[in-house]
């Protein structure tokens, strides 16, 4: 929760429409110092603090608020992604610290990273594409990689109709093929994790993430919200959390035979 309230309160600086990139990034980077200090700070820094104060007591780096922070800059002074590649390094900052917290959090282990980045990115590219046109229409914020939309025929304006052009249309889709692919580096995460209560989380959300993958291949973020209702993420926890318990079961049923052998 220390980790979530301050997210949540950088994120909505940067996010802020009230403020000018100046004041975004002094503000910013007060909370970066609040986090990584053990003075006392006003009201307004608490949150960095109370998560400064709880990294240190668990033994964990402050990098995972630090990247955040970056990204967060990021997001105040530059509002397009020239390529895919540049995507994911916004991604690596504002997406994968979250996992890989999440990991140390619950006893690793460190060679879950790479799967927990993987999910991570395909989750922040999936709520890209479903705010992609609130995005535009609030903040001028484009995340759809220049080079697609250039060879695609699409423009930014294109983002504040009330429908996909068959040119946006084909830049998503190509999005979307990509976070296919992250979908499937992220498979091996459930029987990475050391705590099964977080495999059975993160197999959950990797079913919420394949059927959001679907519902935006096949329907149009401009002219509707897409999300999952309650019948479809209560299948997909009952789906998630049956695929962990199997697939956990395989693993140990595997390695009990290679460790007699």
């Amino acid at each position: 929760m220390a980790f979530y309230r301050f997210a949540r309160t950088i994120d909505d600086i940067a996010d802020s429409a009230a403020l000018t990139s100046e004041t975004k990034v002094t503000t910013l980077r007060a909370f970066a110092g609040a986090l990584t200090s053990d003075a006392a700070v006003d009201n307004t820094l608490a949150p960095a603090s109370e998560l400064g104060r709880m990294l240190r007591k668990r033994g964990l780096g402050t990098d995972y608020g630090l990247d955040l922070v970056h990204a967060f800059e990021w997001d105040a002074t530059r509002s397009r992604h020239a390529s895919w590649n540049e995507l994911m390094d916004y991604c690596t900052l504002s997406a994968v610290p979250v996992g890989r917290f999440l990991v140390d959090l619950h006893g690793g282990p460190q060679a879950a990273y790479s799967a927990s980045d993987s999910l991570c990115c395909a989750l922040q590219v999936i709520n890209h594409l479903q705010d992609c046109g609130e995005d535009y229409r609030t903040l001028s914020r484009v995340y759809l990689p220049q080079e697609w939309m250039r060879v695609e025929g699409a423009s930014y304006e294109m983002l504040s109709e009330r429908h996909l052009t068959p040119g946006l249309r084909r830049v998503l889709d190509r999005c979307l093929m990509s976070v296919r692919a992250l979908l499937q580096e992220a498979a091996p995460l459930v029987v990475q994790l050391a705590s099964f209560r977080l495999a059975m989380e993160a197999s959950v959300i990797c079913c919420m993430a394949q059927m959001l993958t679907r519902r935006l291949a096949l329907r149009d973020p401009l002219a509707e919200r897409i999300v999952l209702g309650p019948r479809a993420q209560a299948w997909c926890v009952v789906r998630g959390l049956a695929a962990a318990v199997w697939q956990r079961a395989v693993l140990r049923r595997a390695w009990s035979v290679s460790t007699s052998i």
